[in-house]
């Protein structure tokens, strides 16, 4: 299960009960993080399709 939340006053945040002592692993995601190579290919693809007038579905 993956689960987002946000971090208020160094306490994490989540938008469902956890029973106490479950496990959980903690990953920071960055606003700055590279896309995917899927993700920039789908951006690449895009881009290219505005400025030569053709339209590529995905």
């Amino acid at each position: 299960m993956s689960i987002t939340g946000i971090v208020e006053n160094d306490t994490i945040k989540l938008p469902v009960h956890l029973p106490d002592g479950t496990q959980v692993e903690i990953c920071v995601l960055e606003e700055n993080t590279p896309p995917t190579e899927p993700e920039f290919l789908r951006k690449i693809l895009a881009v290219a399709g505005q400025k030569t007038g053709l339209l590529a579905t995905f």
